[in-house]
């Protein structure tokens, strides 16, 4: 839908006149980058149940399981600990915003890339430890695996936020 030249009355207007990109930056992004985020733990969290559930049911011939081989065990602590570092930075982004501070902004941001990327990681980790079964249909850790690289590709992409966040950082204006 494409409107021209429709007025809207001042007692219609969200915000003030010329406050666009404000409102997007300071209510749209906040509520849609969290949410983005929070959804990218829940599926690292889901990659890393399903990769320690499998590496536990598997068993070799002479009785011993994957999850006893110390590369596994890597695996899984690494999926645990980038898991739990970005659910703990989202919680800090969700806080910030729902509080208004000032400082929410580029904690949303760093939450975005902080989950999306860190699901991309830990499913890319569990797919190691389900090894070629992994890449079927008959384990999760595929499914989990395409999900978490949507993410960063999501508007606004990781890459952008980056730089917009370089841009926070260092003071400098976004537009």
């Amino acid at each position: 839908m494409t409107l021209n030249d429709v007025p809207v009355p001042a007692p219609n207007l969200l915000g003030n006149q010329g406050d666009g990109m404000q409102l997007v930056f300071n209510v749209v992004a906040p509520a849609f980058l969290v949410g983005l985020a929070a959804v990218s733990v829940g599926i690292a969290q889901a990659a890393l149940e399903a990769a320690v559930e499998h590496a536990k049911e598997r068993h070799y011939a002479d009785g011993s399981d994957l999850a006893g081989l110390a590369v596994i065990q890597d695996y899984l602590a690494e999926m645990s600990i980038v898991t739990q570092s970005a659910r703990q930075l989202v919680r800090e982004a969700a806080r910030a915003a729902a509080a208004g501070e000032e400082a929410a902004l580029p904690l949303v941001m760093q939450a975005k890339v902080a989950a999306t990327d860190g699901a991309a990681t830990v499913t890319e980790l569990a797919m190691r430890v389900g090894g070629g079964i992994a890449y079927s249909r008959g384990l999760a850790l595929e499914r989990h695996w395409r999900d978490a690289h949507a993410g960063a590709v999501m508007a606004p992409t990781n890459e952008v936020l980056k730089g917009w966040l370089g841009k926070l950082l260092a003071g400098l204006p976004l537009f």
